[in-house]
């Protein structure tokens, strides 16, 4: 199952938009403004969806003179990581966007591109993934796949983690520890038992407060 679409370097996700606007009213009610949230898209295109998405739900920014960036309208940047190397805010969500079953990352495989995203928040690093796309197969190992890895370990012991809905993992109940027994067993190889929900790849959302500097210090 994928839920990327497009080709040719050209790709956007649906349901990690979906991902990124449940972050965005998360951060919300934590009380911040549209403005102190940046939006970094592995993909033009999903850039230009997420805007689209964004208008819909919190209307065009008050102000269209100049840049968003420059003018300082309530609404949040959206660009790509590429375009936002000299960048910062105080939460950044970062969107991979890429999810298929062959864990194709393209350009992502450049460890130095999540080096630079992470380095951008000053309070909050949010990450949209599919985190089987990003982190497997297991046997596969290069400089951005585990760094991948130790993001993931990383967030999931010193941050939050949620599913595509919103809620965090531990508070899933017997659906959610069902599922964790299945990824369990499937990462040992072993049957995760006729009772066990097929694994379906999925964004999920890491969520890490004040973590960035600290996590980048451990994938330099």
């Amino acid at each position: 199952s994928s839920f990327e679409q497009g080709s040719g370097g050209a790709y956007s996700n649906p349901r990690a938009a979906n991902a990124v606007l449940m972050l965005v009213e998360r951060f919300l009610r934590k009380g911040y403004q549209l403005r102190d949230i940046t939006i970094l898209a592995a993909y033009q295109a999903e850039v230009d969806y997420l805007e689209e998405r964004l208008r819909q739900r919190f209307g065009e920014p008050q102000s269209l003179e100049g840049t968003l960036e420059e003018n300082g309208a309530n609404f949040p940047l959206v660009t790509t990581v590429r375009r936002y190397q000299g960048g910062q805010n105080k939460v950044v969500i970062l969107d991979y966007v890429r999810s298929n079953p062959h864990h194709d990352i393209g350009y992502l495989e450049e460890p130095q591109l999540t080096n630079v995203a992470i380095s951008r928040p000053q309070e909050h690093l949010a990450v949209v993934w599919d985190g089987h796309t990003m982190t497997e197969p297991a046997e596969e190992v290069t400089a951005a796949r585990e760094m991948f890895r130790t993001m993931r370990r990383f967030i999931q012991q010193h941050g939050t983690v949620l599913d595509p809905e919103g809620r965090e993992v531990d508070q899933l109940g017997a659906a959610g520890a069902a599922n964790a027994a299945a990824r369990r067993a499937e990462d040992r190889d072993l049957d995760p038992g006729p009772t066990a929900p097929t694994k379906q790849p999925e964004p999920e959302a890491l969520v890490g407060g004040g973590l960035s500097n600290t996590f980048r210090s451990l994938v330099h």
